[in-house]
């Protein structure tokens, strides 16, 4: 039977992975679910020197609102995709 050759600090990195991809999944899908049901989000605004996020409605710019909660759902499946890997990775350490 081998030794464990992989540091305490690899399995606590690849842990804090996985609970910053779920803490940051569940925000940002949060704030997609939300923004479904009410037909209000925040979009990024990024051409002045305004607040960062700016409040979007279906009714009145209905192709913002869409561009802004896609991003949430793409931010959210990102952050899951990134917890899935670092269990992935803690798995992979304790079979060593």
């Amino acid at each position: 039977m081998a030794s464990d050759i992989t540091p305490k600090r690899t399995r606590y990195r690849a842990a804090a992975l996985a609970a910053a991809g779920i803490i940051c999944g569940g925000v940002a899908g949060y704030f997609a679910i939300t923004g479904e049901m009410s037909g209000k989000t925040f979009a990024l605004n990024m051409q002045s020197k305004r607040p960062l996020f700016i409040p979007v409605s279906r009714e009145d710019s209905p192709q913002d609102f869409r561009h802004a909660n896609n991003l949430f759902w793409a931010a959210s499946i990102f952050s899951f995709g990134i917890t899935a890997a670092g269990i992935w990775h803690f798995r992979d350490l304790n079979k060593l």
